[in-house]
């Protein structure tokens, strides 16, 4: 017998799970992106060691386990500072200790560990006011129901009405104070239960707070106009999205803080840079015009047929409000917003980059925060020219002669140091012993990074008819190995790779490579001499 509706459900499980596949091979294909780049800049760098902070930020953010990041390090000679990574993750066990604490027993989300009445819908006055007297109608502590909390506790209030916007539709939620001639209590989080009933997380600085007290509630109110400005923008930003990108693009989450906003949306490939800049340019054409912004409240049905934006239709009532600036963008939304556009001030992007299969999100500021972060940039700049020695005028073209004057620098070296392995090649030929039939030459160099050494084994190994070379050298407290094999020791079973990966672990080390060629990296600088005088004894194993 077969059953449709198994067959369907099945086909909409395997969907789920491709989806979740290929976000899981985008995260992963980032992380080896940005290892690349890691890699990259240290070898550009003479770097050995990749910090703790970025394998962490491998870890954290694209799942790299520490192990998998240590390999693929140690295949081209390199290491990473694991007490570093291990001190970022205590780090990220504490915050989440710390996380669990302090209100997250009160069960806030459905109001059952609080006992609270889930018919009860408060009366929302924050729209209009952000200062507004009405009487206390619930107290809890400890989850439980109590008459009053005092000085130094914690605990949750419900108001007959309230100012406070609760946390809903990516807009976090209000502070601010509760207070009478009696008490005074810190709002320090306002959230929504069941949908309708707004309760206040408080600290009580003074006095006691009783049920059935007269308050006044009083909005933190820069940190509301900052949030309000961010709300906004994040309505401009949508609008201007479908404008640049196409009308595709619908928003796929949000979140709303007094210092940034975060937009996520649907896009199917990475933003150009024009197209981004072309996306903030309009939003701040839209503030500079300073478009009225208003609020109507109407039917599902009729704002739909005035072309209104809004998702997930299906949690909004019969009645919605539409949130409009001038006659450039109209959204359904229940969030607070400024009056006139032109109170968000600056608008500027600060990241875009994706977060799943076709998602892409950008983080934003506005008001204040731009301001200061245009001032830190000019600060940046400052300190640039300074260092440059030049007026902020040129500090482009003097930055481009600096670049070329390394360029010329680094070739200079390059050249000395060849010339520098050139010397003493002959000095290190000298050192070659025969092996049961293989001449062989172990030599430690004084000070020479991985790239001088590898030369120098290129041209020992070139002056060679036959043989196997391994040199080691401490730079900067690093240790390099590195190993060459002739094309014919290599017929006969000689591995450099093999020679390389036994040498270094001797010094706590590891790497790799073929059978001509190898590189790694070591620790113990102490034992570098014992790791030379292992090699004879690998050849004798390798010819059996």
């Amino acid at each position: 017998m077969e059953y449709p509706e198994l067959k369907e459900r099945e086909e909409q499980i395997k969907k789920v799970i491709r989806a979740e596949e290929e976000k899981f091979q985008e995260t992963i294909h980032q992380g080896l992106n940005i290892l690349e780049e890691y890699i990259e800049d240290m070898i550009n760098n003479r770097g050995k060691c990749l910090s703790g902070e970025k394998a962490f930020k491998l870890y954290d953010t694209y799942g790299f386990p520490l192990d998998l990041t240590r390999e693929i390090l140690e295949e081209k000679g390199l290491t990473v500072d694991e007490s570093e990574f291990n001190a970022h993750m205590e780090e990220q066990r504490k915050r989440a200790r710390k996380a669990r604490e302090g209100f997250s027993d009160f069960g806030w989300e459905n109001g059952s560990s609080i006992g609270l009445n889930k018919n009860y819908e408060t009366i929302f006055k924050g729209y209009e006011n952000v200062e507004w007297e009405t009487e206390v109608i619930g107290l809890y502590f400890d989850g439980e129901i109590v008459d009053r909390i005092d000085e130094g506790e914690e605990g949750v209030v419900l108001l007959k009405e309230t100012p406070f916007y609760a946390e809903s539709g990516g807009q976090v939620g209000d502070t601010g104070y509760i207070q009478n001639e009696n008490f005074v209590g810190k709002v320090v989080d306002t959230k929504k239960i069941n949908d309708q009933t707004i309760i206040h997380f408080i600290k009580v600085k003074k006095g006691s707070i009783k049920n059935g007290d007269t308050v006044v509630s009083i909005v933190d109110r820069k940190r509301r106009s900052d949030i309000k400005r961010n709300h906004s923008a994040t309505h401009l930003l949508h609008r201007a999205l479908k404008d640049v990108l196409g009308d595709h693009v619908n928003q796929a989450g949000s979140i709303v803080l007094p210092n940034r906003l975060r937009f996520d949306f649907t896009h199917y490939e990475a933003i150009r840079d024009d197209q981004l800049k072309e996306v903030e340019r309009i939003v701040n054409e839209r503030i500079l015009d300073s478009l009225e912004v208003k609020t109507i409240e109407t039917s599902l049905k009729e704002s739909q047929e005035m072309g209104v934006i809004g998702l997930f239709e299906d949690k909004y009532k019969d009645q919605v409000r539409v949130v409009q600036m001038g006659d450039y963008s109209m959204e359904l939304c229940g969030g607070t917003h400024v009056d006139n556009t032109s109170n968000i001030g600056l608008f500027k992007i600060i990241s875009e980059s994706s977060i799943a299969s076709g998602v892409r999100r950008i983080e934003a500021i506005t008001g204040e925060a731009s301001y200061d972060y245009l001032n830190e940039l000019e600060r940046s700049v400052d300190k640039v020219s300074n260092i440059l020695k030049t007026n902020k005028k040129d500090l482009i073209e003097r930055a481009y002669n600096v670049v070329e004057e390394l360029k010329d620098k680094e070739k200079e070296i390059e050249l000395l140091k060849s010339k520098m392995a050139l010397s003493i090649a002959d000095e290190i030929l000298k050192a070659k012993v025969n092996i049961n039939g293989v001449d062989l030459i172990t030599y430690k160099v004084e000070n020479m990074d991985m790239n001088s050494l590898r030369n120098l084994g290129d041209e020992i190994r070139n002056r060679m008819e036959s043989g196997v070379i391994v040199l080691a050298s401490v730079h900067e407290e690093k240790i390099s190995f590195v190993s060459m094999v002739t094309k014919d020791m290599v017929t006969k079973g000689i591995h450099a790779g093999n020679i390389i990966k036994e040498v270094a672990k001797v010094t706590g080390g590891g790497g790799g490579g073929r059978p001509d060629m190898a590189q790694a990296g070591g620790k113990n600088i102490n034992k570098v001499e014992e790791a030379l005088n292992i090699v004879p004894t690998i050849i004798k194993e390798q010819l059996k």
